[in-house]
């Protein structure tokens, strides 16, 4: 039964989910005043979309970063 729910789950990520890869910040959508927490949609290594949110703040729309 979990290989038929891993096929079903796919190879990107879904919310909750724990991620580590290479990204492309491509939107920030919120940034908190002390720059500590950040709402960015970023571009994975393969060109999927994904929604992230932590400590991203040293980051400008247009970096490459690892995150995890």
């Amino acid at each position: 039964m979990s290989g038929e729910q891993e096929t079903l789950a796919g190879p990107h990520p879904t919310p909750g989910d724990p991620f580590e890869g290479e990204a492309r910040i491509e939107h920030i959508r919120f940034v908190s005043d002390d720059r500590a927490f950040v709402v960015a949609d970023v571009t994975l290594a393969d060109g999927s979309p994904l929604t992230v949110v932590g400590p991203l703040g040293h980051l400008d729309e247009g970096a490459r970063a690892r995150l995890r």
